[in-house]
């Protein structure tokens, strides 16, 4: 429900309710963290542990361990006020070295009265790394193939060819890593961080800040332990349902609206955009960029020994959209193809892509985000046929991204790693300890504002804070203790339906 005064919004905390596997709950008291030094830099003072955790949830064994790393950027203002543990997505994305990286930022936001702890996920780093090849020369014979593939409407041929090699990529996974693959879903994941917060011997609750994929594992620890966790912040929400149960379609509600904005933005400040040379009007630029797309699928450009398609220019424009500090390489990459300065367009796609590019397919250095998030997946067709519905639901939410990751989803449609555990319990009529609070944009291009009002509806007395901007998540300052300074948006309204 919507909150009307600002003070409200300092209570948020706790999520959920429904229990994944109630009889599992974790009473065991964890071994104390000991914190030492890292090999790994950062612009303040950071702490490094780890954790002993059970390798199986579902059957625990004498000795069958793993260790999960943890990264520590202690409070710079006094004595701690307890810890945050953080999460900034994927799934699957380096957890420990973005917090280091970024620990002056995280700590300001926080207030600097925090202790902030990230850690490498199962799947990801040393914990039971999740890779679907033996060995290098393997994944680079499959890389060679994969990362020719084109998004899955790139040509009238694509989809079958995409589907085909999905399905081989998920029986190489599970030939080589169904173990690994059993044991790395967001169940177990929310297990350990309980495990954490047992072991950092505060008061036994969760502080918690996830973004985009982070979103969904927030739901679902706060859903599996609600009673738990005191202060959550979902930050670029993922709709938790359809993160399990469907294709994630209601990600990409608002990625072609963000796209109009670039447009907008690069015709009011044409000094800062070289793209607006072309045309002072913002719809004329956007129609011309759209046919571009569509003429590359049909005509590609070869250029200095390479080749310029419509599934390159989108992977150009995602992680542009992603960060508004990227709009500027945007309008300079977009200028450079229409001008036919393709090795200039190449220079700016370089430094786009070096700067937070995604893959659209298996093509990449780990497999982690596809070991998650597929075996998190209920949703299965072993039939194109039966797939297409779904697949073009999310074709049609996007014109310009809505395509581009058709690999992963056919890959999780061809699935046959299951977890030992899955969340399944809904995310709908939760009652929670603390308020929640969600967080996002009004023009986010990969978590739509839609599904921070879908998720928001599912849990009592939760709070959407919206900030009126661009953007993947946002630059909340939240102040953990609750300081006034916490709004830069606004208490939102909209259409709420638990789904």
């Amino acid at each position: 429900m919507s909150m009307t005064r600002t003070a409200a919004l300092l209570q948020f905390g706790l999520l959920a309710s429904t229990y994944a596997s109630p009889s599992q709950q974790i009473h065991s008291r964890s071994s104390k963290i000991e914190w030492g030094p890292c090999t790994i830099e950062s612009p303040l003072n950071i702490e490094c542990g780890n954790i002993t955790v059970p390798r199986d949830y579902s059957q625990r064994l004498p000795n069958s361990t793993v260790e999960i790393e943890l990264l520590k950027v202690p409070a710079v203002k006094g004595s701690s006020k307890r810890s945050i543990l953080l999460n900034f997505g994927g799934p699957g994305l380096p957890a420990r070295s973005n917090l280091a990286e970024r620990a002056e930022i995280y700590q300001a936001i926080t207030g600097g009265e925090h202790d902030l702890i990230a850690f490498d996920p199962r799947g990801t780093a040393s914990a039971l790394t999740f890779s679907c090849y033996a060995n290098a020369t393997e994944r680079a014979s499959a890389n060679a193939i994969l990362n020719q593939l084109g998004s899955g409407n790139s040509s009238n041929a694509q989809l079958g060819k995409t589907w085909a090699w999905a399905s081989n990529f998920a029986d190489t996974c599970s030939e080589n890593a169904s173990d690994e693959g059993s044991l790395i879903s967001t169940a177990f994941v929310a297990r350990d961080m309980m495990q954490i917060v047992d072991a950092l011997d505060e008061d036994g609750l969760l502080r918690y800040w996830g973004f985009s994929y982070g979103t969904a594992l927030g739901a679902t620890v706060s859903a599996m332990f609600p009673d738990k966790v005191d202060k959550v912040v979902l930050d670029g929400v993922l709709n938790p349902t359809e993160y399990y149960g469907s294709l994630d379609i209601e990600a990409w509600a608002d990625t072609d609206g963000t796209f109009s904005e670039f447009f907008k933005e690069c015709v009011k400040s044409p000094e800062l955009c070289p793209l607006a040379q072309h045309s002072d009007s913002a719809a004329a630029l956007e129609e011309t960029i759209y046919n571009k797309l569509e003429e590359l699928k049909f005509r590609p450009i070869p250029a200095g020994g390479a080749v310029i398609d419509s599934t390159l220019l989108q992977s150009v424009i995602r992680p542009s959209l992603y960060r508004p500090g990227r709009w500027t390489l945007l309008g300079g990459a977009l200028h450079s193809l229409l001008s036919g300065d393709y090795m200039d367009f190449y220079s700016y796609a370089a430094a786009i892509l070096a700067d937070g590019g995604e893959a659209h397919n298996g093509g990449v250095a780990t497999d982690a985000p596809f070991g998650i998030h597929c075996s998190d997946k209920n949703f299965r067709r072993d039939n194109l046929d039966y797939f297409l519905p779904e697949l073009h639901k999310q074709w049609d939410q996007s014109k310009v991204l809505g395509d581009f990751t058709t690999f992963l989803a056919s890959s999780c449609a061809q699935w046959d790693i299951e977890p030992k555990e899955r969340y399944e319990g809904g995310f709908c009529g939760i009652k929670t300890r603390k308020p929640l609070l969600v967080v996002g944009n009004t023009f986010d291009p990969a978590t739509s504002i839609k599904s921070a009002f879908n998720i928001s509806a599912g849990f009592e007395d939760s709070v959407v804070l919206t900030q009126d901007g661009y953007g993947l998540s946002t630059a909340l300052r939240l102040h953990f203790p609750g300081h006034p300074e916490i709004l830069q948006g606004r208490n939102a309204t909209g259409t709420r339906n638990c789904v």
